[in-house]
């Protein structure tokens, strides 16, 4: 079976990995950094946007991803403030566990994650997601061979539709959830009812985008079924709620006891 970033390699016509890494390296002078905040703005406003200019972008360079890293680049350097940000706010000083608590997020929950979801979703669909062959010929029938082959889920698309769908989860999970500290922190029944909705919000917004992501590509078939596990979500979140359970405080406590502890003892709520 084809290794998915060998595949990616051979996807990209407009950029090769190395010139790729070339321009993260050199962002200042290699990024689009307008059309970046477009794309984020629009992720939140209309994302369906966002797939459109997905689509002219595959017609004009016959790639679906983005070859401009400016996306990437941008979300390192938020990721990096909202944990020196949350560090400061829960009185962890520690120049060690502020660079470890950095790694984590940058190469687990933001890289990692959608590395794994990337792989995942490029070896179902060039399985069994995508159009039959008996299109693909038709298309080759009217002289369209290089345009049947460029419809294959790219890897690298993959992955840039994990990074759009985490920029608004980011915003709840990473800079929502900070403003509203002071209420989630709190041992009351209110404090696990809004952290459970803000969790439940959040990754169903993100499994939502992902679902516009692969759904803009007309090769594909069948891409409802990514937005089935919101039902599982809000089931999970009724049940945390009942059983009093906070996100907030399990996630804190992960990162950043004890000082969270400290935190919920001096300045947390006891809403109800």
């Amino acid at each position: 079976q084809a290794d998915p970033m060998q595949h990616t390699a051979g996807r990209y016509r407009g950029v090769g990995l190395q010139e790729y890494v070339h321009r993260i390296v050199n962002f200042r002078e290699q990024c689009d950094f307008e059309y970046t905040f477009c794309t984020m703005l629009w992720l939140c406003i209309d994302p369906r946007r966002v797939y459109r200019n997905a689509e002219y972008h595959s017609r004009t360079k016959h790639q679906w991803a983005r070859d401009d890293p400016g996306f990437i680049v941008v979300m390192v350097g938020l990721i990096v403030c909202s944990t020196t940000a949350w560090s400061l706010a829960l009185g962890q000083w520690s120049v060690v566990s502020w660079v470890c608590n950095i790694a984590y997020e940058v190469l687990v929950d933001f890289v990692g994650l959608g590395l794994v979801a990337a792989g995942i979703a490029w070896l179902v669909t060039s399985g069994r997601a995508v159009a039959g062959s008996g299109e693909r010929d038709s298309l080759e029938s009217h002289g369209e061979e290089e345009y049947a082959q460029a419809q294959q889920l790219e890897f690298a698309y993959a992955f840039d539709v994990h990074c759009n769908s985490y920029f608004p989860l980011f915003l709840m999970l990473h800079v929502l959830h900070y403003l509203l500290l002071p209420l989630l922190l709190g041992s009351g029944h209110l404090s696990g009812l809004l952290s459970c909705s803000l969790y439940f919000w959040a990754v169903s917004y993100y499994t939502y985008l992902t679902f516009l992501g692969y759904n803009a590509l007309p090769f594909l078939r069948h891409t409802e079924f990514i937005i089935l596990p919101i039902g599982a979500f809000a089931i999970l979140a009724i049940l945390g709620v009942v059983v009093r359970f906070n996100p907030t405080v399990s996630s804190t406590q992960f990162f950043f006891a004890p000082e969270t502890d400290e935190f919920e003892a001096g300045g947390g709520f006891d809403l109800i």
